[in-house]
């Protein structure tokens, strides 16, 4: 009978870490500060900041600007590459200064400043990618602001120490 009662608990462990696993891996998302520690602001290559990072979807873009002087707007391709917000898919802009972004699909995002900023270089452009399985790799932090991957680095922690409670009860006498 104590065999048993062992067996079921194993069992009823092994069920739990697994569903705390699954759950583990579906909160994942990052939050990119969009310009590291420069924000949304002249004089910074937005475009090479997001070439460092590797966006996927359900992440989300943080920006932050001066309020009453830079914009923010989401534009197709043609507007972005004429810094034009007159066919924009959405101003963007906050009486704050602050806004955080989902990406939720995936392809190719535009985001431009107005009040002419954008012809100085205030725009960006970066690819959104489909999420992966969680044995895929994931790209290493980079030091300009970048996320750090610690949600999927806790999750592997997760699944490692999950494999060695597995491992120590397995093999515990019955």
């Amino acid at each position: 009978m104590e065999g048993i009662k062992k067996r079921f608990l194993l069992l009823l462990l092994v069920v739990a870490l697994m569903a705390a696993s699954s759950f583990s891996s579906l909160v994942s998302a990052t939050l990119h500060k969009v310009g590291g520690n420069s924000f949304w602001n002249p004089g910074v290559n937005y475009t090479e900041w997001a070439s460092h990072d590797r966006f996927i979807v359900g992440d989300y873009l943080s920006f932050r600007y001066q309020k009453g002087m830079y914009s923010l707007f989401r534009v197709n391709e043609s507007s972005y590459n004429t810094c034009s917000t007159q066919d924009a898919i959405a101003n963007l802009t906050t009486s704050s200064g602050r806004i955080v972004v989902l990406l939720n699909d995936t392809g190719h995002y535009y985001f431009i400043c107005g009040n002419g900023f954008c012809f100085g270089g205030m725009k960006m452009s970066l690819l959104v990618l489909e999420r992966e399985s969680e044995e895929s790799p994931s790209p290493s932090p980079t030091p300009n602001g970048s996320p750090s991957s610690l949600s999927k680095g806790l999750s592997r922690a997760f699944q490692v120490s999950f494999l060695l409670v597995v491992g120590f009860l397995v093999a515990l006498p019955w």
